[in-house]
């Protein structure tokens, strides 16, 4: 995508750019039946912020701080709407140099969270160590969702390939952990893992992309991080 496209892109209103976002979403149709086959993709949680809009009559960032993020004192786990022309905060780290962005700083790094304005059901959220160390321990005590929705989303699903995952959770492959230890990773080099028997966690918040995404060295970095502190 050209410097030029993104100009293009950038002139459209977000209400535009967002209900074109939601039609391309809903205009997919699934390749597998489910439960048949585990396809990594951001369309299901894109879906699932579609839907949770239109139950609710809110839009997606206003529904989270309402129901997640003021529930938890002193967190500052936002959404950056690209609208609302905010000063970039000198302490929000600058990720990658993109061909047809530019640096940035402030804005959210997924291309397609961008597209639809900032926000996204699969990426969009900013904030601190501090805030994401609030939001972890909420999720491992029980005082986000309950331990049996947890529970839920930590159950394996193995298909025909062997790969395992959960529902918006990845599991361990190393041998120690148990199907109970489960997390994320971030393609801007961020993760997050847990050990729901134990009420323990770890995160991990780092800068690859910056200032370009071809350093790989973090799949080394963050294996041996997360197996160290496990």
């Amino acid at each position: 995508i050209s410097g030029g496209a993104s100009e293009g892109f950038s002139a459209i209103s977000i209400q535009e750019r967002q209900a074109y976002f939601d039609a391309l979403i809903l205009a997919e149709t699934p390749i597998a039946k489910p439960g048949e086959k585990i396809i990594y993709s951001d369309i299901g949680f894109s879906l699932l912020m579609i839907h949770a809009e239109r139950i609710s009559g809110m839009p997606f960032d206003e529904l989270i701080r309402s129901e997640v993020w003021n529930g938890l004192p002193e967190c500052g786990l936002h959404f950056r709407q690209l609208h609302r022309n905010q000063r970039v905060s000198s302490g929000i780290a600058a990720s990658e140099w993109c061909a047809w962005r530019g640096l940035l700083q402030g804005d959210v790094h997924d291309d397609n969270a961008w597209s639809r304005g900032g926000v996204a059901g699969h990426a969009g959220a900013f904030g601190s160590l501090d805030d994401v160390i609030r939001w972890m321990n909420a999720l491992v005590n029980g005082k986000l969702v309950s331990f049996n929705t947890l529970r839920e989303f930590s159950m394996p699903f193995i298909d025909s390939s062997g790969a395992r995952r959960g529902l918006g959770f990845d599991f361990s492959s190393h041998p120690v952990h148990s199907s109970a230890t489960i997390g994320h990773l971030g393609f801007t080099g961020t993760s997050i893992w847990m050990d729901l028997d134990r009420g323990r966690f770890a995160i991990l918040l780092t800068n690859r992309v910056h200032p370009s995404r071809e350093d790989t060295r973090i799949r080394e970095l963050r294996q041996a991080f997360h197996q160290t502190v496990g």
